[in-house]
């Protein structure tokens, strides 16, 4: 082996640990803490031809890379990247829903409201509880209660998107209005900007009218406080709302009507004075 050789294998051995020991380990090294994310901003390669769709690009272009990296270390040149630890994990907990925003990809349709994969706007997918490493640059997060359905109650679910349910029906699958089938006990996470679920206590339900009043056989005007027990079958909590809206607007409507006729019918076979007495009272309110 001549000096010559032996200087060149020198010299590259000396670069190689330069590269290795310095190079590489003190200026190329990020670390990225746990919780953060780093995300790279390419400086070179390919110019970004679609700037307004694509907010994040693919390796090899320049811009903000589309692509995050996790807690550890990674190794990236500072001369090809611009390495930025500033953003965090995103975590969803047990009680909450993520609504993703897209900030890239191609514009929505007309007369759509929610983004699938590829596109740019509110996400028809949402995020259940967990952490999710997202590039900040291409998501916006916000997180909103799941929807939580308590023992004694069913949640009738209003679909707000797609073709509308013929007017009074009640919708079928796919279709926007108000959805056959009623939620169970229990917590769902589920878009708020797609589905609407409004919880219905089911069961019996024990309601007092105040000051109803009537005529009785004689003419006189009596008034009285009503207690009524009143209940709703899980199957025909739908049919009921879609038709009459709220629990409260079925008291107003078919509830509070339907007692005072009962009782303008009835009270008026007993006179006042049966009113104070304590058996035809008992018996007029049973």
């Amino acid at each position: 082996m001549t000096t010559k050789t032996k200087a060149i294998i020198g010299f590259v051995a000396v670069f190689l640990l330069f590269y290795l020991g310095f190079w590489r380990w003190m200026v190329c090294r990020v670390y990225v803490e746990p919780g953060e994310i780093l995300v790279l901003t390419n400086k070179l390669g390919d110019e970004n031809t679609n700037p307004d769709r694509d907010r994040v690009v693919k390796s090899g272009v320049k811009g903000v890379q589309a692509e995050v990296y996790g807690e550890g270390r990674h190794f990236f040149s500072p001369l090809q990247y611009h390495a930025d630890t500033s953003s965090t994990v995103v975590e969803i907990k047990a009680d909450e829903v993520g609504i993703v925003k897209s900030m890239t990809g191609e514009q929505l349709k007309a007369g759509d409201f929610l983004a699938e994969e590829g596109q740019k706007g509110i996400m028809r997918r949402v995020l259940t509880p967990g952490k999710y490493r997202l590039n900040p640059f291409a998501y916006e997060i916000h997180k909103a209660p799941a929807t939580r359905i308590r023992p004694g109650s069913v949640g009738v679910v209003t679909r707000l998107t797609g073709a509308p349910s013929p007017e009074g029906q009640l919708a079928e699958p796919g279709q926007r209005g108000i959805q056959k089938n009623v939620l169970q006990p229990g917590i769902y996470y589920r878009n708020p900007n797609e589905w609407k679920v409004q919880e219905v206590w089911v069961g019996y339900n024990e309601i007092t009218l105040e000051n109803v009043a009537f005529p009785s056989s004689d003419g006189f005007t009596i008034q009285l406080d009503i207690s009524v027990v009143w209940g709703l079958l899980p199957k025909d909590v739908p049919e009921i709302i879609n038709r009459f809206g709220t629990t409260e607007d079925v008291i107003r409507k078919i509830i509070r009507p339907q007692i005072e006729s009962i009782c303008r019918i009835e009270g008026s076979k007993y006179g006042a004075k049966e009113f104070i007495e304590g058996t035809s009272r008992e018996k007029f309110q049973k």
